[in-house]
């Protein structure tokens, strides 16, 4: 079976984790406001889509070599 690499979804994940952490931190030093809130929600969710872009290669790129190494083995 094989297994297939979500790598926008592991992106949005690491955004909206993110972004939670950085709205809890901004109301723990008293620097919450609502009109930089859909500017932040933007740049979190661009940021998570790199984030994922950028594994997902990652992963390919091991996976190649991977099965490149098996190949020259056997």
């Amino acid at each position: 079976m094989k297994k297939r690499f979500h790598w926008l979804k592991e992106g949005l994940v690491f955004a909206i984790v993110m972004f939670i952490f950085s709205i809890v931190l901004d109301l723990v030093s008293h620097d919450f406001t609502w009109v930089s809130f859909p500017k932040r929600i933007i740049t979190w969710v661009i940021g998570g889509v790199f984030y994922g872009l950028i594994m997902y290669l990652i992963y390919r790129r091991s996976l190649i070599k991977l099965k490149n190494d098996e190949r020259n083995n056997n």
